[in-house]
Order: C-alpha cells, then sequence, then structure tokens
C-alpha cells in the first residue's frame, strides 16, 4: 500500500492528498487503539509510587554519601545531578546503538 502511494506521488503528486486522506481514514480505528494503550502504560509509570519513591531514595542516599565524605551541600547536589545526567546520556546511547542494530 505505501509502495503504491510513493508511486502515485511520483508520477502524479496531486493524487497523494487523497491517498493520505484514505490511508488515514482506513487505519485511523487502529492508531488511536494504539494511542490509547500506549497512554494507559504511561499513566502506569505515572502512578507507580514505589518506582518514584525509589529512585527518590537512591538519590537523596547519593546526596547524603557525598556530603558525609566532606563535600558541601552544593558540591554534592552538583555531583548527584552531573551522575544523573551521565547516566541518561548513557542510557540514550545505548538505546540509540540498539535501533542502529535492528
Amino acid at each position: 500500500m505505501f509502495n503504491k502511494l510513493i508511486e502515485m506521488v511520483m508520477s502524479n503528486p496531486k493524487l497523494a492528498k487523497p491517498m493520505v486522506s484514505e490511508l488515514v481514514d482506513q487505519y485511523k480505528p487502529l492508531l488511536y487503539g494504539i494511542a490509547e494503550e500506549l497512554f494507559n502504560i504511561y499513566k502506569d509509570y505515572a502512578n507507580n509510587t514505589e518506582y518514584f519513591s525509589t529512585t527518590a531514595t537512591a538519590r537523596k542516599n547519593q546526596y547524603d554519601a557525598y556530603v558525609n565524605v566532606g563535600f558541601s551541600d552544593e558540591q554534592s547536589m552538583s555531583l548527584v545531578l552531573n551522575d544523573a545526567k551521565k547516566l541518561e546520556e548513557k542510557l540514550n546511547k545505548l538505546g540509540s546503538g540498539i535501533k542502529s542494530k535492528k
């Protein structure tokens, strides 16, 4: 179907709009269903207080450890935030590496 659309666009760009409209109408219920399920997953994540409590506890313990070894409050917070940023960057890099291998 998509190959047909591309061929149509290449041969007659004016036919693309009605063809796209037809595809959207045809697949809209499926796309709405997928979007609804993804939103439900996000709601489950957002309402998972255990995950956020555990994450907060880990960050607080990390901060306390920096303070306990002699870093100032500001230095400790900066180190915690820097560590979190590095972790996020590593996870993003790992995720993009996985995507590029597919």
